[in-house]
C-alpha cells in the first residue's frame, strides 16, 4: 500500500477527487513592534529588509565607497565618429522638399556627402551613409512627382487636348 500524501507515489487509478485533500496550515505572519515608534521609516511590510535607497540594501551608495565593488569591469565608452553634415541636410530636405527645390537639394547634398564618406581618411572615418542613401531616394521621389505630371501635360498638349 502506498502513503496518499507522497508526492513521488505513482498515481492511483482512480480520480484524484475522489481523494480528500487537506488544507494547508495558517502560518501566523509575526512583526515586532518598534522599540521607539515613529522613529524612523517602517521597513518593507512583513520582511524587515531594507527598502531601496536605505542603508544595508544591496543597491545603496553610500560617500566615500566605490560606485562599483572591487573586480568590477568598469563600463568602456566607444566613440562614435562624427555625422557628415551633408547627409543630415540631405535626409532632412528629401523628407521636407520646399516645393521641389529641397528634393533637388537632396539629391546634391547626397550624393556630395556619399562621395565624402567614401573618401574620409581611415584616421578621421565619417558616419552617415544611410542618411544620404535616404535624402538621395526622397530626392528622387520628390523630383518624379513633379517631372511625370509635367511629361503628362507636355504629351497632352502635343497629342491635340
Amino acid at each position: 500500500m502506498t502513503d496518499p500524501t507522497d508526492p513521488y507515489a505513482v498515481p492511483s487509478d482512480s480520480h484524484p477527487q475522489e481523494h480528500p485533500t487537506q488544507p494547508l496550515p495558517y502560518q501566523q505572519h509575526q512583526t515586532s513592534a518598534p522599540s521607539a515608534p515613529y522613529s524612523q521609516a517602517p521597513a518593507e511590510p512583513g520582511y524587515g529588509q531594507p527598502g531601496p535607497g536605505q542603508p544595508g540594501h544591496p543597491g545603496y551608495y553610500q560617500q566615500g565607497y566605490p560606485a562599483y565593488p572591487p573586480g568590477y569591469a568598469y563600463p568602456q565608452y566607444v566613440v562614435r565618429p562624427p555625422t557628415n553634415g551633408l547627409a543630415i541636410a540631405a535626409l532632412v530636405l528629401g523628407i521636407l522638399w520646399l516645393y521641389w527645390v529641397g528634393s533637388i537639394l537632396a539629391l546634391v547634398f547626397g550624393y556630395v556627402a556619399l562621395n565624402q564618406i567614401r573618401n574620409a581618411s581611415p584616421e578621421a572615418p565619417q558616419e552617415g551613409r544611410g542618411m544620404a542613401l535616404a535624402g538621395i531616394v526622397l530626392g528622387w521621389v520628390g523630383t518624379a512627382t513633379i517631372v511625370v505630371p509635367v511629361l503628362i501635360i507636355a504629351g497632352l498638349a502635343a497629342s491635340g487636348y
